[in-house]
């Protein structure tokens, strides 16, 4: 009569050890490429941002120009 206790061989204990790694294994590749498909979308991510970042450094820099030709013909007196 099979109750269930039958006592464990070395080789269950291997294929147990065995069937652990490979999923511990797996887990670790799945992880891996997570935190490279995260990275790798964040870095995207930044460069528009730099991107969008030296438009605008741009943009201010063109209206700073425009501001101070206003100044000046309202501060300085014609030449006429």
């Amino acid at each position: 009569m099979d109750d269930g206790h039958v006592p464990a061989s070395k080789a269950d204990f291997t294929a147990l050890k065995d069937g652990v790694l490979e999923a511990v294994h797996d887990t670790e590749t799945r992880l891996l490429k997570a935190f490279y498909d995260f990275a790798e979308s964040n870095q995207k991510r930044l460069a528009a941002t730099e991107i969008i970042g030296a438009a605008t450094v741009e943009r201010l820099g063109s209206i700073e120009r425009r501001v101070t030709d206003i100044e000046k013909r309202l501060n300085l007196p014609s030449a006429s």
